[in-house]
């Protein structure tokens, strides 16, 4: 989606150019996303449907309006998509027909380019926070874990953004995110996961251990391990069985068939995890009975190796 290039701001044109803006947006040329901004209609159509939100997000920004909520999580997220379907953009003030308003106040706002032009938005951890309290802890959790590993984000300008929403509907829900977000989910879905654990109350789970032999040679890392029933999680995205980093869908398939007998032989019960068997909650009946099984099964301390990846702000 190359947005910024094609989004046109009439306030920038000359008069000759803002007349014929104008005059393709009379013949359906040119599609007004927010006030005084166009851009192509053809283009637009052959945008996906949250491509198309996050670009009439960035145009409010380009029109003057602050963005918030999901609007702003599309700003800090991009060009990641953290939805897959429409959203309205989301601002602060009033509502018009391009957005909704949010009524906060005008403070913990910053600026950020998008696609070339400079828009005012809220600060990354204040938009996890809000994200949290109008959407929900999978959407603010996806947020936070993905700003978190871009660097974007900290453990302490999360706390600053809870104590300035502290007064706030939905604050304790906002709380939760806080604490659940971190630099450990290398997927949208592993933030799912992390969450869906919290919800169903089961507990243990550390994300991103790697697992070693008796003697100290790494065999894998467990996108979740729950150590004192030997029990892993591991989220089988398209990479892992259709091939990623140069490797054919073969390959990647019995390198994972692989790391899976070695893990089975080291006494972890794996519990993987797939699009299809997430959506249906599958995954969480397969996670308790291999709980109930190795229950007790304590995996080796000196066997797990701690994720060093991270920043030490998480």
């Amino acid at each position: 989606m190359q947005s910024g290039d094609e989004l046109l701001l009439i306030r920038s044109l000359a008069p000759g150019e803002r007349l014929h803006v104008i005059e393709g947006f009379r013949a359906g040329r040119m599609k007004r996303l927010a006030r005084g901004v166009y851009y192509p209609t053809w283009n637009f159509r052959g945008l996906r449907l949250n491509q198309r939100s996050v670009l009439t997000s960035g145009a409010q920004g380009a029109s003057g309006r602050h963005l918030v909520g999901r609007s702003a999580a599309a700003m800090w997220a991009y060009p990641h998509m953290l939805l897959s379907t429409t959203f309205r953009p989301e601002v602060r003030g009033r509502t018009t027909k391009y957005a909704d308003g949010r009524n906060i106040p005008d403070t913990h706002m910053t600026t950020t380019p998008f696609e070339g032009i400079e828009v005012t938005l809220t600060t990354p951890a204040v938009t996890v926070i809000d994200v949290a309290r109008w959407h929900g802890l999978y959407e603010a959790v996806r947020l936070g874990d993905i700003l978190a590993r871009k660097g974007k984000l900290t453990r302490a300008d999360l706390a600053e953004a809870v104590a300035a929403r502290s007064n706030f509907a939905n604050i304790e829900r906002a709380r939760t995110a806080a604490m659940l977000v971190n630099d450990r989910s290398e997927s949208p879905r592993e933030s799912d996961v992390k969450v869906s654990l919290y919800l169903n109350n089961i507990k243990g789970f550390e994300q991103q251990v790697t697992i070693t032999n008796y003697r100290g040679v790494s065999i894998a890392r467990l996108d979740f391990l729950n150590r004192e029933h030997s029990v892993g999680i591991e989220y089988d995205g398209r990479g892992k069985t259709w091939g990623q980093y140069g490797l054919s869908a073969e390959e990647a398939a019995n390198n994972e068939l692989s790391r899976q007998r070695d893990l089975e032989c080291e006494g972890i019960f794996v519990v993987r995890v797939t699009n299809y068997t997430y959506t249906n909650d599958d995954w969480l009946a397969q996670l308790r009975r291999a709980l109930k099984v190795n229950h007790g099964r304590e995996f080796p301390a000196d066997r797990c190796l701690p994720y060093t990846k991270g920043s030490p702000t998480f």
